[in-house]
């Protein structure tokens, strides 16, 4: 690690930690190119101290802000003793199979130019501990743990310790992804965390944007926002002068002249304090060619694999060893013009352009040369594309968009990083159209099954006719256009559990089949799931690793009590520990079931505490599970005087995905102004009816006609039609239910009296959302 030195800033030093010791939230604006990473940097050292804790967070990196917090911790502990310091213990371990070592080494990340700390090891141990307590996968899903838990948890852990203050100090805060928003406000209310936003000059609208969303700086908290008085500015000729002499360089005055012309950047003074050539042509050549080489692949490479592009120069270069190579590279580390920015898996060094060093353009590089520096790191990544890290392959496709066939090696190369780690991004995904091979078609059909798109899978496989007789293709075909309720999903679901002889896969058809029967227009046929002798008995499948999947759809429709209850305590049981994703949607369905059966004293015992869990899942929201927001705000609209309407309002509308999910989320917020504002309830529920018009699912018709005609009602309008409707066709084939309703319109309507909430409670059909799927993959993997 580069070792720290810092000199000069004393005031700034001084009324930046005031101001932090002073305040929660403390504003610093500062001019581009003045140093300010690593002033901040300095910051945190001084406040390690005092039984202080403080974290560098760079709002512009990819990992996330929690992720940047165990790195730095277990980066800090690296060179601890391994007997005091449970982090340096961790990171020794030769059983890479150890849950809480992945998580702490996916974590681990670059953070240039760092002070070394004295020993934390009371820290470390409570981040050891903090990660411990919360972790709740297995290996197979540890991308969908929480690491916002364990840093919730880790600050709780420091608070019972007596540590002081813990402070974030944020770089490039204009940067700070919308993502980050609540559980930063969550860390500032509840654990008292002081933050510093440090803000470049030139983004005030950025600012302006970042705390009118910040939900910690609405309302009460507002007055806790100072700014620092003075601007964090270049450096004036004090610090030029005290640079040069820390680096024990001769300085002259004569000097600042030249950096005027440069504005006083503080990148071109330390270069030149630093002895790095400014004009490239100063250069030698090989030296040249490698920083061009990062300069156009603009991303961090492996030493493996830069030396052989680095090999593809000329004839000469082909002669090169290894160890040639490697020396150019440590020079040009010494000299500031790269960083080692990590070890990939193999312990090879992975290089970078130090841009923080390196003056922005000083690079030229003609158009011949970029083409050849492209097409032989190209060429050598076609040899190890499966190895290869996101931002490598992203460079690939942006340079082979003209190259289909190509390209999509690498999106799906790509993709496959991606939905390991849970940040799928379609853009690249959307470019795909053709497959020579029905496997990256199934693939990558699965992968928009997943995240609820359907449109663009179920055209895919229009276009793809010519795999139709292979069986993967038919239980892709029969998923997707189950969603769409388009094609004669169900007759294609029966016919694919009649051929189906694996018991495993035959549990996951009869899990969706379930769901079909439903949807369609003989809703009564789901019934045969709970008749012991007919072939899809539901606990006739009871033996297979995938039952879970089909008890946690059936349960909701069992009207025994205790008997639905402990199934769904089974589901969570199994899913607990191991799968976050599916515990927390089946605690989604679970409070949906409780909130229908609230007259049951036994259901009502578990009510209030799985509505207590709902609300710690829900701090740490995701969209994973996002109908958990639906249910949860029917909750507190049923039984609190809270405002659910935040939470029915995240239910998005997506073209090419179900609408259910939005309809139904309308109609509860329209449900619940209906009390307070039945204009307005009005308003919410027309915005949705060419939603309604156009779902092909007969059951969202009906649940909108119910609950429309209840807006309806309050707004002095006897909803005839409605309700002649409802009569006709009823919810369920339930005639009992839909005379009943009918009868009390009409009583409501001779009494004249306003509706009382036992009348709102029997008139309305809350809409609850279910999570009743698994991944496509589960079905079209082979077994």
């Amino acid at each position: 690690m580069t070792s720290f030195k810092f000199v000069c800033r004393e005031n700034e030093i001084q009324e930046v930690i005031s101001s932090l010791e002073s305040n929660v939230l403390v504003v610093l604006r500062s001019q581009n190119n003045s140093g300010l990473s690593h002033f901040l940097k300095k910051i945190m050292q001084l406040l390690w101290k005092d039984k202080s804790a403080c974290f560098y967070i760079d709002g512009e990196s990819q990992s996330p802000l929690s992720d940047q917090i165990i790195g730095q911790v277990a980066m800090f502990s690296k060179d601890d003793s391994p007997t005091q310091n449970s982090a340096s213990k961790l990171l020794r371990k030769t059983n890479k199979g150890d849950l809480v070592f992945s998580v702490v080494t996916s974590c681990l990340y670059a953070l240039d130019v760092v002070p070394v700390f004295p020993s934390i090891g009371t820290i470390a141990n409570s981040l050891i501990t903090s990660i411990k307590e919360t972790i709740d996968t297995d290996q197979e899903h540890l991308s969908d743990f929480k690491t916002e838990k364990a840093v919730a948890k880790f600050c709780e852990l420091l608070i019972r310790k007596h540590i002081k203050n813990i402070y974030l100090l944020i770089d490039n805060s204009q940067k700070l992804k919308p993502d980050e928003y609540s559980f930063l406000s969550l860390l500032v209310e509840r654990y008292q965390v002081r933050v510093l936003f440090a803000f470049n000059d030139s983004y005030f609208l950025n600012e302006a944007e970042l705390f009118s969303k910040l939900p910690c700086t609405n309302g009460q908290v507002t007055h806790r926002i100072s700014n620092v008085s003075n601007e964090f500015q270049r450096p004036d000729d004090k610090l030029i002068e005290a640079l040069f002499r820390c680096y024990g360089k001769d300085f002259s005055s004569e000097i600042i002249v030249f950096f005027d012309r440069h504005e006083r950047n503080i990148h071109v003074i330390m270069a030149y304090v630093l002895g790095v050539p400014m004009d490239i042509t100063n250069i030698d050549d090989q030296m040249q060619y490698l920083l061009k080489i990062l300069s156009v692949l603009d991303c961090p490479v492996p030493s493996s694999l830069l030396f052989k592009i680095l090999r593809a120069e000329n004839l000469r270069s082909m002669e090169h060893s290894d160890d040639i190579f490697q020396t150019l590279c440590n020079k040009a580390v010494e000299l500031g013009l790269l960083r080692i920015d990590s070890q990939d898996e193999n312990q090879a060094q992975v290089f970078a352009l130090n841009k923080r060093i390196f003056p922005e353009g000083a690079l030229s590089i003609n158009y011949i040369e970029k083409q050849k520096i492209i097409v032989d790191a190209i060429a050598i990544m076609d040899l190890e594309i499966d190895s290869l890290t996101a931002p490598m392959l992203e460079f690939a496709i942006s340079n082979l968009e003209h190259d289909y066939t190509h390209c999509k090696r690498y999106i799906i190369a790509l993709s496959r990083i991606q939905n390991r780690k849970n940040r799928l991004n379609l853009t690249n995904l959307d470019k795909l159209n053709y497959f020579e091979e029905a496997e990256e078609l199934f693939y990558v059909c699965s992968l928009y099954y997943n995240r609820g798109i359907y449109d663009k899978p179920y055209r895919l496989l229009q276009t793809h006719r010519n795999f139709s007789r292979k069986p993967k293709y038919k239980i892709a075909q029969a998923l997707i256009s189950e969603r769409l309720h388009i094609d004669s999903y169900v007759h294609k679901l029966e016919n694919l559990f009649e051929i189906t002889t694996d018991r495993e896969k035959k549990c996951l058809l009869a899990t969706v089949l379930f769901v079909a029967y439903l949807n369609s227009d003989d809703s009564h046929k789901y019934k045969c799931f709970f008749q012991h002798t007919s072939k899809y008995y539901y606990k006739s499948f009871e033996v297979c690793k995938n039952y879970y999947y089909l008890l946690r759809n059936v349960t909701y429709y069992m009207e025994d009590t205790p008997t639905a209850i402990s199934n769904y305590e089974k589901c969570l049981s199994f899913f607990k520990a191991k799968d976050p994703v599916n515990y927390n949607r089946t605690i989604s369905n679970y409070i949906c079931y409780l909130m229908r059966y609230d007259s049951n004293q036994h259901a009502r015992k578990f009510l209030e505490p799985i509505s207590e869990e709902v609300s710690k899942i829900l701090e740490y929201n995701d969209p994973a599970y996002a109908y958990l927001n639906n249910n949860y705000g029917i909750y507190l609209m049923r039984y609190t005087h809270e405002d659910p309407s935040v939470y029915f309002s995240s239910i998005p509308y997506s073209a090419g995905t179900t609408e259910t999910p939005y309809i139904y989320a309308q109609v509860n917020l329209a449900l619940y102004y209906v009390r307070k504002n039945p204009r307005l309830a009005l308003m919410t529920i027309n915005s949705i009816e060419n939603h309604v018009h156009r779902t092909p699912v007969p059951r969202t018709k009906q649940f909108y006609a119910i609950n429309r005609a209840l807006i309806e009602f309050a707004n002095g309008i006897f909803p005839q039609n409605l309700l002649d409707d409802i009569i006709n066709k009823p919810l369920r084939g339930d005639a009992t239910f839909a005379q009943a309703l009918y009868e009390q319109y009409l009583s409501n309507k001779e009494s004249d009296n306003a509706l009382s909430e036992e009348d709102f409670n029997a008139m309305s059909l809350p809409g609850y959302l279910f999570y009743r799927y698994f991944k496509a993959e589960m079905l079209l993997s082979d077994f």
